[in-house]
């Protein structure tokens, strides 16, 4: 077969609320791989890159809140890097920010010293020229959508894309009034998925 991937669980929910999931597959190709179960749980990894974050981010966008053309610096003027006045939201969305280092290399840090390697990054490449799938660039725009709200990125997700019992698991911060807890929740988090990804 194509060998797309080993295996996968699929979940169907009926609008009565009855819950039907479907194993199929093994973990890996090897013959000896173990089966694929109900209760098989898969990291999701950077899927809240794009949802709900970019997917927050066009909905204003198509809004008239957030503009593709607006710059970083105007959402978010704690931001102070390399290229201040080029980053532009369409350079978040595209992923088209290249900083230099992982996340996962501030690990010793505090989270508000953390963002402050974000707000003073001096960019490998000027923006838009490079593509480079980045924590740090989804940070960015988290922190926009929430500037531009006024709720943090768990509730515009609550609303707008999932069911109450996921809702609650996506991490937010509010940069003007952080407290510091929020943020080393997120941060967290963050550290720990960059490790397991080594981004």
């Amino acid at each position: 077969r194509s060998q797309i991937f080993p295996g996968c669980v699929v979940g169907v929910l009926e609008k009565t609320g009855k819950k039907i999931v479907f194993p199929f597959g093994a973990y890996t190709y090897e013959k000896d791989a173990k089966t694929v179960r109900k209760e098989t749980v898969y990291d999701v990894a950077s899927i809240t890159k794009s949802i709900p974050t970019s997917c927050i981010a066009l909905k204003l966008v198509e809004e008239k809140k957030l503009s593709l053309d607006g710059l970083l610096s105007y959402y978010l003027p704690e931001f102070q890097g390399s290229y201040r006045k080029e980053i532009t939201i369409i350079h978040l969305l595209t992923q088209t920010i290249n900083f230099p280092f992982r996340l996962s290399s501030f690990s010793h840090l505090k989270a508000l010293e953390i963002l402050a390697q974000l707000f003073n990054a001096n960019l490998s490449d000027k923006p838009g020229t490079a593509f480079s799938i980045s924590n740090s660039t989804s940070i960015l725009l988290g922190l926009v959508l929430e500037s531009v709200t006024g709720k943090k990125l768990d509730v515009l997700a609550k609303e707008d894309f999932l069911v109450e019992s996921l809702a609650g698991k996506i991490p937010s911060v509010n940069v003007s009034a952080a407290t510091g807890q929020g943020i080393n929740e997120l941060l967290e988090l963050i550290l720990l998925v960059a490790e397991m990804e080594n981004l």
